[in-house]
């Protein structure tokens, strides 16, 4: 819910939270819709051992990625920067990429956007 209501996208969602008690706080509804966020959920995640965690972890930055694949088209990111993110995107980063991933897609996302994006991590 929460990133329903923060995030930045191309379709307005307000009319989700216009009957709700967040729509008489004008100090919280003056954040809707202003930021990219980035959400994991590591609800399903539970996996047997480190590598198959680790795998899952890959596939979650795999999927925010893709969420957030209108970088590949930002000026924002360079064109190594662009290597990066499409190696996440297809799921092939190597192991340092990926524990790197979280604060290079924050760093991208600011840069393209011009503001910090949130992270909402959920079920870690």
């Amino acid at each position: 819910m929460l990133r329903y209501f923060l995030e930045k996208t191309e379709h307005e969602n307000s009319s989700l939270f216009r009957h709700l008690a967040i729509s008489q706080y004008p100090e919280y509804c003056a954040m809707q819709g202003k930021y990219p966020v980035i959400f994991l959920t590591f609800k399903d995640n539970k996996q047997p051992t480190w590598e198959k965690t680790f795998d899952h972890f890959r596939q979650l930055i795999k999927e925010e990625c893709i969420r957030h694949r209108y970088l590949l088209d930002s000026n924002a990111l360079a064109p190594e920067e662009q290597a990066d993110f499409r190696q996440l995107l297809r799921g092939e980063a190597n192991h340092t990429l990926c524990e790197n991933s979280l604060r290079l897609l924050t760093k991208w996302l600011a840069a393209h956007h011009k503001i910090n994006p949130l992270v909402l991590v959920d079920e870690y």
